[in-house]
């Protein structure tokens, strides 16, 4: 059984070690390349006019062998790979920006060849400039195609990898003209009607970023908490409290304040289905509207006068069928209000930042040392607690639950508040993986025990 545990256990601390060292290798290697690639342009564009010496020469000779006149566009594709390295949160390529970059280089070449090549009477092709890339892409294709319509279904193959690798949906060419006739304004509102549940005013409040589908319905408002929001409006002082005057306190410029977006699936589709579930029972609710959330999406009811609500929370399993949810929770009635509330998982939940709760007015109106980040709710109003107020506080659920998430949480949100003079911490870490990375700080009043 000793064995057993000694096992476990060191397989726990390799998993943590291989997630500590995947958390560290992005944060040099992909911004590496990315100023790589962008030099790598740089010397090919200036071996392209023929300066720089024998390197760029040689690199440019190289993307000519392949790519023919197609290689003066090889540095637009370091300089896009490169700039898109720095750019994006994870700093990382996706694989659409690479497949859609390299198609649109090598369907170039494609084009080159077939739009200045010759086909002889022999079957052989002379002339083209696509280089050997384009010639064994070209001539597979003009083997069945003349020159006309292969350079034409080159040239298609071009826009739509343009559009793959920059993320752009074809749907625009199909929409250019539309804004500008008469008939679309008609159009989309007649969609908008027809988008939105019966009971007429159904109104959305998006407590996070949300991945839209369709046409948008009208919006309450938003919270402002996106990645440019949040340092647009930073307010250090109101992370801390006073104690130590040479203590300079962390910036929030530590914590991540990347904020992914929540799917809630097809919102107004969703609220049709639950007012024709009830409808089905002979219930006439009215939904009013839907605040999304992280992780779940609350629809509010309005039931009629004289139904009793054991009635409506007896639907909860049909209502979880028709919207083919694993589960959905009620809260009948919602405090406060005359509705009921029907939460639904989102397709996809929104992680939570640390950074957007300790830089909202909710922080800084806490009072006392003792406070801590504990999330947002169901319509994204950020919550904090105080350990004043539960000196007795227990923490549990199940694997993957959150525990160790919450218990970070606290120790972070303490250090945001607190001077080595203020706090003093004695931190025991039964499972030893947990609380290790705390060990240099100066609020220990003895290393972390194990």
């Amino acid at each position: 059984m000793a064995k057993k545990k000694k096992q476990t256990r060191s397989r726990n601390t390799k998993k943590k070690q291989a997630i500590e060292e995947e958390v560290e290798r992005p944060v040099f290697w992909p911004l590496a390349f990315g100023i790589f690639s962008i030099i790598l342009a740089l010397l090919i564009l200036l071996g392209g006019f023929g300066t720089g010496g024998a390197l760029p020469k040689g690199l440019f000779h190289a993307g000519y062998w392949l790519l023919g006149i197609a290689a003066y566009l090889l540095p637009i594709a370091f300089v896009f790979w490169g700039v898109t390295t720095f750019t994006d949160e994870n700093h990382k390529i996706s694989k659409g920006k690479w497949i859609g970059m390299i198609m649109m280089l090598a369907f170039s070449a494609a084009l080159l060849f077939s739009a200045f090549t010759t086909k002889n009477a022999d079957g052989s092709f002379s002339g083209g400039h696509g280089g050997n890339l384009g010639q064994m892409i070209g001539s597979g294709v003009m083997a069945a195609l003349d020159k006309f319509p292969a350079s034409l279904v080159f040239l298609v193959l071009i826009m739509l990898a343009f559009f793959f690798a920059f993320g752009i949906s074809p749907k625009v060419l199909l929409n250019l003209g539309k804004p500008f006739g008469p008939k679309y304004k008609e159009d989309t509102d007649l969609n908008d009607l027809k988008a939105r549940p019966e009971g007429g005013n159904f109104q959305l409040n998006e407590g996070v970023p949300v991945e839209h589908h369709g046409k948008a319905v009208p919006r309450l408002g938003s919270m402002k908490n996106s990645a440019e929001k949040i340092g647009a409006s930073e307010n250090h002082a109101a992370l801390t409290t006073r104690g130590d005057p040479d203590w300079k306190f962390p910036s929030v410029d530590l914590l991540d304040k990347s904020q992914d977006k929540a799917d809630a699936g097809d919102v107004n589709g969703n609220a049709k289905t639950i007012h024709d579930t009830f409808e089905n029972f002979n219930i006439d609710v009215e939904v009013e509207g839907a605040n999304v959330g992280p992780r779940v999406t609350q629809y509010t009811l309005k039931p009629p006068n004289g139904v009793k609500l054991t009635k409506i929370t007896a639907l909860e399993n049909n209502l979880a069928l028709d919207l083919a949810a694993h589960s959905i929770r009620m809260e009948a009635p919602i405090p406060g209000k005359r509705a009921v509330g029907i939460e639904v998982p989102n397709v996809k939940p929104a992680l939570v930042r640390m950074s957007s709760v300790l830089l909202s007015d909710e922080w800084s109106k806490l009072v006392g040392p003792l406070g801590f980040v504990l999330g947002k709710d169901i319509a994204g109003k950020p919550i904090v607690g105080n350990l004043e107020a539960m000196p007795h506080l227990l923490v549990a659920g199940q694997t993957g639950s959150g525990k160790s998430v919450m218990i970070n949480d606290i120790l972070t949100s303490l250090l945001y508040r607190n001077s080595p003079s203020d706090l003093k911490l004695i931190l025991v870490d039964p499972k030893q993986v947990e609380l290790t990375p705390y060990n240099d700080l100066p609020h220990l009043l003895t290393p972390v025990i194990n």
